[in-house]
């Protein structure tokens, strides 16, 4: 493993949340191309361990396997403040499958005012707004989720011809 990849290996092991690729390149003074590299050699090195690379577009967070995390929340039942309500379950799934939406297209789908549950989502780290107020999944979000990428998400392909359903039928009606 490189110089490089082993300092960004340590660095998101002791910081224990997602850390922008940026930051990344801006710590260790090396271009971004030169952090995703270093990235894709963690990620190698990671298959064989209780260890988990997480990676978003944007950032990245080293995170336990989802075989070590079931086994560890065996022993450790109180993750009560984490937990969301059924309001912010829906606004984080519609964030998490359409890829990214901003509070009126989340508010459309779900027919009410989302602006108390993305604030909350927001304050727990899960997504972040970004350009035009388009509000995307962090990597808190999918580690909370126990998935690596939005690729892994279930059902993707059903829940998202879903929500197109769901857009369709409320254009029709208004």
């Amino acid at each position: 493993m490189s110089n490089n990849s082993k300092k960004i290996l340590a660095y998101l092991f002791s910081e224990a949340s997602a850390v922008a690729i940026l930051d990344l390149a801006k710590y260790f003074s090396i271009s971004s191309d030169e952090v995703v590299a270093s990235l894709d050699e963690i990620d190698q090195w990671q298959n064989n361990t209780p260890f988990n690379l997480v990676r978003t577009q944007n950032d990245v967070a080293l995170t336990l396997s989802p075989e070590m995390t079931n086994a560890l929340n065996e022993l450790d039942k109180k993750d009560g403040e984490r937990e969301l309500t059924k309001a912010s379950l829906e606004t984080m799934s519609i964030i998490l499958y359409q890829g990214g939406a901003n509070r009126a297209e989340v508010d459309y789908i779900r027919g009410v005012n989302s602006s108390f549950s993305i604030r909350s989502l927001v304050s727990k780290g899960y997504i972040v707004r970004g350009a035009k107020n388009v509000y995307m999944p962090t990597a808190e979000a999918l580690v909370f989720l126990g998935i690596n990428s939005l690729d892994n998400l279930p059902d993707k392909a059903t829940i998202i011809n879903k929500l197109n359903e769901i857009k369709n039928t409320n254009d029709s009606v208004n």
